[in-house]
């Protein structure tokens, strides 16, 4: 992760000592992992994002569920909550397999007959078969996936699962910022606990269109995500380490023609752009409600947050007061004396983390520009960004 010490020397973090390589593909009706991994086979981390129900965790688990029948090897699946496994969440998981719609029943053809059908116990996924009746009268005596919730990786810690080589961390970007309090450090804790001491785990991490961010994008130091073309595969080598990353923007999959859905979608609202086009999600934000002139800017501030600098304007114009927020890609010039906010934590007495936890006069002042609603932005990415900042100063 980038310091507050590069983000103020060199106006932007610039991660050193890693490599990125691009590589361009062909893109295809449903996601297939082909292009992924032929452009990176040795790498650790996949981590793949775009359009929505375009089959990207559908082909994680098609690979995997090849993998348990050819060599016994076991899926783990990662998501936030032990709510999004309760009920039909977790039942229902593998119902494309069951009854697919242009491929029949996966899991009866690829068991060669032995199996049609997948039974949710405890956490795990049985492959079983069923009569005509849905009596089960087949159960396979070890299950091919469990179940991990980050917010409960403390009670995995004593268990061991030597069988799994293959991880998604489905959906694991959340489209309303809801992180857990340092949710990569839980991430990496059930990492470790599965890995143990093997270099033979695969891990995958799936995401629809996103908003612009995310604290695994900040920690793993993947610098181009947000730049990313559809298309295209971004390969991070990092130092003299084996650690490989390779990120994955698939877009849409028909990029040329569209899909006959989209005509649901087209609304003038940017943040449809996800569904349509596997863009970045931006809201619609406030932008200058007038001009002003340079003297009427009576106080500056800065936000230092997702490997960005904005420059945050107060402004006395006809006797309405404003904040005017705005991208800031030169140093800051003097950061032991303006005010920085930052998700990083510094000693100065001119830096803070959160807005919303003022410490003196001058910071309730700047937290009653957001109270009142009376921020304006550079434009909807820049609203975003500090949209983003503001939800991630709830979770510490």
């Amino acid at each position: 992760m980038s310091t507050l010490k590069e983000h103020i020397e060199n106006g932007k973090a610039t991660p050193v000592n890693k490599k990125i390589k691009t590589v361009k593909y062909n893109r295809k009706d449903f996601y297939q992992l082909d292009n992924i991994h032929k452009a990176a086979p040795e790498a650790k981390y996949y981590v793949i994002w775009g359009e929505r129900s375009n089959g990207k965790t559908f082909a994680v688990c098609e690979h995997a569920i090849d993998k348990y029948f050819a060599t016994g090897e076991q899926l783990a699946l990662i998501r936030r909550l032990d709510e999004n496994f309760k009920g039909k969440y977790g039942s229902n998981m593998f119902d494309n397999f069951i009854s697919n719609p242009t491929r029949g029943n996966i899991i009866e053809q690829k068991s060669k007959g032995k199996y049609n059908d997948v039974k949710y116990v405890s956490r795990k996924w049985y492959f079983v078969k069923r009569d005509v009746a849905g009596q089960i009268i087949k159960s396979d005596s070890e299950p091919f996936a469990f179940a991990f919730a980050l917010a409960q990786e403390e009670k995995y810690k004593s268990l061991a699962f030597p069988k799994i080589t293959t991880i998604l961390n489905d959906e694991f970007i959340s489209m309303s910022g809801g992180y857990l309090t340092d949710e990569f450090l839980y991430f990496t804790s059930i990492l470790s606990t599965i890995i143990r001491n093997r270099d033979n785990v695969k891990i995958y991490l799936c995401a629809n269109a996103i908003p612009s961010y995310n604290p695994y994008i900040i920690e793993m130091g993947l610098t181009r995500f947000k730049t990313m073309e559809a298309g295209k595969i971004d390969i991070y080598h990092y130092g003299q380490s084996k650690l490989v990353v390779a990120v994955e923007h698939t877009g849409t999959a028909m990029q040329t023609k569209g899909k006959k859905s989209d005509v649901y979608f087209a609304f003038d609202n940017p943040r449809l752009k996800m569904i349509t086009e596997g863009d970045f999600m931006f809201g619609l934000y406030p932008h200058a409600p007038f001009k002003w002139t340079p003297k009427e800017i009576r106080f500056i501030y800065f936000i230092v947050f997702d490997g960005e600098i904005f420059q945050c304007e107060i402004i006395h114009h006809e006797k309405q007061w404003i904040t005017f927020i705005h991208e800031k890609t030169t140093p800051i010039k003097d950061p032991d004396k303006a005010l920085i906010y930052s998700q990083d934590i510094n000693p100065g007495k001119n830096y803070a983390r959160k807005i919303s936890n003022p410490a003196n006069k001058l910071q309730n002042a700047v937290a009653r520009f957001f109270a009142t609603e009376k921020v304006f932005y550079q434009d909807n990415r820049v609203g975003e960004q500090i949209n983003q900042y503001l939800l991630w100063q709830d979770t510490i």
